[in-house]
């Protein structure tokens, strides 16, 4: 018997904890994969050695395995997501989203205050300065930063949705967190679920152990011999030719 293939729901989730594990996966160094972590969850989350391996490396998650996936591939975090009656009504929800991002912004301070008392940071340590990724690009860190955050918005967005569709009773899956009651629901509108997954801290871990698994099933690597090389040098150039810039005097 054919086994159905997973819900859509399922599938957005999945690929949204798929994204954000390629975001770590693109940072430099697996030095700086831990901090990332470590500022998103918290030091309780670790990411196994063998994936921090990988980090630069340009190694890329195999689409096929991921929506193949008939489970969660991601955990999620009970204790971010606080249901409260006021998100059903839109227009509480900009409000509560507010003091949601401000309290999200006191922890970061905090985390920053942590870090700076255990050690000094190095003289070139700095968000406006850069640092480089694979194949020798460079990276601001604000850039990083971003693409990073973008990615845990993604996931906090699939997230929602999943408790979303399970409220409605659209999936049944147990993931550990009630999704209705007696005054509210996931199932709320796409416009407040889209502010919450702003304003919320990461509400999801990825299952690094899963996508190591995954990682493993798929060892092809792209040979990038010379005939490669030359076309990205040479689309490279046909970019520049076609973009129009000022000279500074």
């Amino acid at each position: 018997m054919r086994t159905p293939p997973p819900s859509e729901s399922l599938l957005s989730f999945n690929l949204s904890a798929a994204s954000l594990v390629d975001e770590v996966l693109r940072l430099p160094s697996a030095s700086a994969a831990v901090r990332a972590v470590e500022l998103l969850y918290g030091r309780d989350v670790a990411i196994p050695a063998s994936l921090l391996d990988q980090v630069g490396t340009g190694v890329r998650l195999p689409l096929a395995s991921v929506l193949q996936s008939p489970a969660p591939l991601a955990t999620l975090v009970a204790g971010r997501l606080r249901p409260s009656p006021a998100w059903q009504e839109p227009a509480h929800a900009l409000k509560g989203a507010r003091a949601l991002a401000r309290e999200r912004y006191r922890e970061l301070q905090a985390a920053l205050v942590g870090s700076s008392v255990r050690s000094a940071p190095e003289p070139f340590a700095s968000l406006v300065r850069y640092t480089y990724g694979i194949d020798d690009r460079r990276w601001l860190w604000a850039d990083v930063a971003k693409r990073l955050l973008d990615a845990v918005v993604i996931l906090n967005r699939g997230a929602l949705g999943l408790l979303a569709a399970i409220a409605r009773g659209d999936l049944a899956l147990d993931v550990g967190v009630p999704t209705a009651g007696p005054r509210w629901t996931y199932d709320m509108p796409m416009s407040v679920l889209d502010v919450l997954a702003e304003v919320l801290p990461p509400a999801a871990v990825p299952d690094f152990g899963a996508f190591v698994r995954i990682l493993q099933q798929s060892q092809a690597t792209v040979e990038r011999d010379e005939a490669t090389v030359r076309y990205r040098s040479l689309f490279a150039e046909m970019l520049g030719l076609a973009t129009q810039v000022e000279a500074i005097a």
